[in-house]
């Protein structure tokens, strides 16, 4: 991708020689893989949002995409290389505020990806920008010239407070996404739902539905159908109340809360700022679960009936304890030590101490009882230290649907960013596991997406066999369709109605020339596409 004017472009891929610590021989394999140290790369010296695993220009190469601190500059980095990436595209916009959120996804439904980005500007300023992919091989809007910007709701001080939990979902029916925007600092304003309602970005065609305009500050929010019915769920936590709210989707732009629950419910030792991280996931086969980590070091398990507005259905387990604990950052799920059992990945910085890198793995049976979950060390870095960091691939129910294998090279990464100036701290770290499956079988973490996504086919080339994944909301009509570059369907492997989650297509191409192709997933008539290589 192209960089803007005046900016330099380098990398360097950094040799560590510092063992990682572990617990146990499940997780003796951990490697840095790679990092940037603090400054290494251009104007990248910490990160408080970050964003991985997409792929704007299609080429097959994973991205990270973050900002810098409480600057208003953010960047995008892609797999230059196995265990190497490069700065392919920064921006820096121009107002002297902090940048709140990111996101990629496509607005107007063109086929081309956008990244869009939220700045907390003062009043004449506009907080939001898009910069929509030009069709060309690495080519974004540079020198800030983005493809259309917009005004966000702002509370009563004038303020755009939005976290860098937002969460891009499918909520209501209708084609396009939408972004959920939590306010940290409400005066008025909660949450807002924020969607391209005209299907382009000419007359600045934005809705914004207000959720709860009572005063209030949302910490974190999930999207996802949490109860089976079909219909989607947004779940929110309150910083200050430490209330959780479950709002429900009753049609086009229409919600209702359905559930406020009360601090006490999920805990009654409630100590810490608010909860760090909301996951809905379903790792029983059972009714979906919703996952709770405060930033204190407890981690919750919600289980229910079926009935999120009845109380009495809804349990809260304690399933993780960790006593000495400072804070608590970051929630990625996945499986990167391949062994078939899911994993919860999440950073710890202690007051003076240090920071570690924390693997909570779910070794089976009962999901509420602390006894079905083993906890590991994955990385430690100890000195002086009272800052904060932010664990990259925090998201598994947005637009990038969790751990990602960025630089194609079979193994997934975890991408932790440091938001802290401290220089014993790289600004990025990557960190893969290289143990050898013990399962052949499909991911283990059953996710709940809270929006269409189409990964990369792997291997890609390929010969004759490849992978597709895909994730759905919701139950649906799922096609998933390979196109010759003439535009003619020359195979479906898939075209039936799927349940919402996380699906892996397998493709035999040996009855096809060796070439490009396309594969195209269809669900509810909301297409994405992407290329593949046939090679012989």
């Amino acid at each position: 991708m192209k960089l803007g004017s005046g900016l330099l472009f380098f990398t360097t891929l950094i040799l560590v020689t510092t063992p990682l610590h572990s617990q146990d021989s499940n997780n003796k394999n951990w490697k840095i893989s790679w990092q940037a140290k603090h400054g290494q790369i251009e104007n990248i010296f910490r990160s408080y949002a970050i964003k991985c695993g997409s792929d704007i220009d299609q080429d097959g190469k994973g991205e990270i995409l973050l900002n810098d601190g409480e600057t208003t500059r953010f960047s995008l980095l892609e797999s230059a290389a196995n265990d190497s990436f490069a700065l392919v595209w920064q921006i820096e916009r121009p107002h002297q505020s902090a940048l709140r959120s990111l996101a990629v996804t496509d607005w107007d439904l063109d086929g081309r990806q956008e990244v869009s980005v939220i700045i907390d500007s003062p009043l004449g300023e506009m907080p939001g920008a898009v910069y929509e992919w030009t069709g060309e091989d690495n080519g974004l809007p540079t020198d800030d010239a983005p493809t259309t910007d917009f005004d966000l709701p702002r509370n009563s001080a004038g303020a755009v407070c939005v976290e860098a939990s937002s969460v891009l979902a499918q909520l209501d029916g209708d084609p396009g996404p939408e972004w959920i925007l939590p306010y940290f600092r409400g005066s008025g304003i909660s949450m807002v739902i924020l969607e391209l309602s005209t299907g382009s970005f000419e007359g600045y065609g934005w809705d914004f539905d207000l959720l709860d305009e009572s005063p209030g500050q949302v910490r974190t929010v999930e999207a996802g159908d949490l109860d089976n019915d079909g219909a989607m769920e947004i779940v929110a936590m309150d910083r200050e109340s430490r209330k959780l709210r479950m709002i429900k989707n009753t049609g086009i732009d229409s919600y209702q809360t359905v559930a406020i629950i009360p601090a006490d419910k999920v805990s009654s030792t409630y100590t810490c700022n608010a909860v760090e991280s909301l996951r809905m996931l379903n790792l029983d086969g059972g009714m979906p679960e919703l996952y709770l980590l405060d930033d204190g070091g407890r981690m919750y398990v919600m289980k229910h009936q079926g009935d999120l507005s009845t109380l009495d259905q809804l349990t809260f387990s304690k399933i993780l304890d960790i006593s000495d604990i400072s804070t608590a950052r970051g929630l990625a799920v996945g499986d990167l030590d391949r062994d078939g059992k899911p994993d919860f990945y999440f950073g710890n910085t202690k007051a003076n101490r240090g920071v570690i890198i924390y693997d909570l793995e779910y070794e089976g049976g009962d999901v509420t009882s602390p006894n079905s979950y083993k906890l590991y060390e994955v990385w430690r870095h100890d000195f002086a230290f009272g800052g904060t960091l932010e664990v990259g691939n925090i998201r598994i129910g947005d637009q990038l649907a969790g751990v990602h294998d960025l630089d194609g090279d079979g193994l997934k990464e975890l991408v932790i960013a440091f938001g802290t100036t401290q220089k014993d701290l790289p600004a990025i770290l990557v960190l893969e596991n290289t143990s050898e499956a013990t399962h052949v079988a499909e991911d283990p973490v059953r996710t709940l997406p809270g929006c269409f996504h189409l990964q990369q086919n792997f291997p890609n080339p390929f010969n004759p066999t490849t992978e597709i994944t895909y994730e759905i909301p919701r139950t649906c009509h799922v096609r998933l369709e390979i196109i010759s570059t003439l535009g003619h369907c020359v195979a479906a492997p898939v075209d039936e109605v799927q349940r919402g989650g996380r699906h892996i297509a397998h493709y035999e191409a040996s009855s096809l020339p060796a070439g490009l192709y396309f594969y195209r997933l269809t669900v509810d008539g909301f297409s994405l596409q992407k290329k593949m290589l046939l090679v012989k």
